[in-house]
């Protein structure tokens, strides 16, 4: 055919040409601009000017699907905060219930036991720079812990067990 007998490419009816993605990466360097995640892999493009259009299209799409995953984080992690203020929250609460229960300091029953001994060895001490000489002291202050203890363990324990007690530790002490 001689180009006076060629068709006019305008005048051209019935013919359409499909330019598929796959025949562009055939043709081109084999590389696609677009990650198959990108939506319609197999989307028809006859002209530049439709090409353009996909692109856009797929550029909004893309847009809005990082938009809607930061929402979707913003509010787990709007979530998340809530959660551990709840369970900080109720940690405290926990807390402070066992602080009054356990915790709780015992009424002021009075003078400390011994506490005559106490001052009575203590007061040997700073008169004497030999320890040595508080002999006397420690052993009435031992003796009237040793007692207090033993009234205790009779309150708690009951008066043999006590006892049991007692003797038990006396032995270890020898």
């Amino acid at each position: 055919m001689d180009a006076e007998n060629l068709p006019d490419p305008g005048n051209i009816q019935g013919f359409t040409i499909r330019v598929t993605e796959s025949l562009l990466n055939r043709l081109g360097d084999g590389f696609s601009r677009r990650s198959p995640m990108e939506g319609d892999v197999g989307v028809q493009v006859r002209t530049p000017r439709e090409r353009q259009l996909v692109e856009q299209v797929q550029a909004i799409e893309r847009r809005k699907r990082i938009e809607l995953a930061k929402r979707v984080q913003s509010r787990l992690q709007q979530l998340e905060e809530r959660r551990l203020l709840q369970a900080r929250e109720a940690a405290e609460r926990k807390l402070q219930e066992l602080e009054q229960k356990d915790y709780a300091a015992p009424a002021p029953v009075g003078a400390l036991p011994c506490s005559a001994e106490r001052r009575a060895l203590f007061r040997c001490y700073k008169e004497n720079p030999n320890p040595l000489q508080c002999g006397l002291e420690v052993s009435a202050f031992e003796q009237c812990a040793k007692e207090v203890e033993l009234q205790v363990l009779r309150r708690e324990l009951g008066p043999q067990h006590a006892a049991n007690v007692a003797a038990a530790r006396s032995s270890a002490s020898e």
